[in-house]
């Protein structure tokens, strides 16, 4: 039997890994790292220089939990509540979807199309979930308006830019409460809680409910649920039973909701604006259908490192 009070950090380490491979958890010795950095609040540079170091034992029963749950299939993310996405931290919970890095790319797709674009912009995230795209957006943006201030020769050029900057808006919603709580948490956490606007809602009803010109939009992002029904209880266990089923489903074909906020996108983009949607791996040719008969343009699949299909953008129409 082990003595708890004797055992060092590399030994905790070690058993752990031992276990997590005796249970078929991929990358075992790597996440039993990142799991003990994260209980001993340091990172895993930080816990290969303590591991020689007496195990604390107050943190024993911590530990314990810690195993448990990865043991029975709890991703790391939702024991340590965080995931790394576009270089910054994001808190997440099993009320939201753990972002994925291929999700990074959707990001870079939507600043590139903002970047060239001189005038107010407004931006929202559908299905924001965790708020990882839309929190990741904002603050390339306004990064990006920093430097192009000190850039600037001109006093007045500077202030001008920044006033720019200061009319472009950005909104996120999702018809979960809970994983709402959570964006505007991780918005916070990362001072943009007076940037982003946040509301509950069913994909883009409540804007469409209003009608108004002031509730268009240049740019439309989403990642959608879009894993066929009977495909999600053949996922990964960490998958298929602790993420939110809501934030994966997408019905008998996986295109459900596309069905309806493609079409609801078409009402709420300003002319040329962009829709930049996240796709399964082989829908690229459906979403591009479903796109073109709701009048937009300029399709274009685009696919991930593994050559799947994984992003399609199209533009409203100019005379739309």
């Amino acid at each position: 039997m082990e003595n708890n009070k004797s055992a060092t950090v590399g030994e905790k380490l070690q058993a752990a890994a031992f276990s997590f491979t005796q249970k078929g958890i991929e990358s075992a010795r790597l996440e039993a790292e990142l799991l003990l950095a994260d209980l001993l609040k340091t990172n895993r540079t930080g816990l290969l220089a303590r591991l020689r170091d007496p195990f604390p034992e107050e943190k024993e029963q911590a530990w314990q939990d810690y195993i448990q749950k990865r043991q029975a299939g709890w991703p790391l993310q939702y024991i340590t509540g965080k995931q790394e996405f576009c270089d910054h931290t994001f808190q997440v919970t099993p009320a939201v979807l753990i972002p994925r890095p291929e999700t990074e790319e959707l990001v870079q797709i939507v600043l590139k199309y903002l970047q060239k674009s001189q005038k107010n912009f407004k931006v929202i995230d559908v299905g924001t979930g965790s708020g990882a795209i839309i929190v990741s957006i904002a603050l390339a943006m306004k990064k990006s308006v920093k430097e192009k201030e000190r850039a600037r020769e001109s006093q007045n050029e500077s202030q001008n830019e920044s006033q720019s900057q200061s009319h472009s808006a950005y909104h996120a919603i999702d018809i979960s409460p809970e994983a709402l709580a959570v964006a505007q948490e991780n918005a916070k956490n990362l001072g943009l809680q007076d940037t982003i606007e946040f509301t509950q809602g069913d994909l883009l009803e409540p804007f469409l409910a209003k009608k108004s010109l002031n509730h268009k939009f240049n740019v439309i992002v989403s990642n959608p649920p879009y894993i066929e029904s009977e495909i999600i209880g053949t996922l990964q266990k960490e998958v298929a039973h602790h993420e939110p089923h809501r934030a994966l489903d997408g019905g008998i074909d996986g295109l459900d909701l596309y069905r309806r906020l493609i079409p609801q996108g078409a009402q709420l983009l300003h002319p040329e604006g962009l829709m930049a949607l996240e796709i399964g791996y082989n829908q690229g040719q459906a979403i591009k259908k479903l796109l073109q008969q709701s009048g937009f343009t300029n399709i274009q699949i685009h696919q991930d490192y593994q050559n799947h299909d994984r992003i399609v953008t199209a533009l409203q129409p100019q005379n739309c």
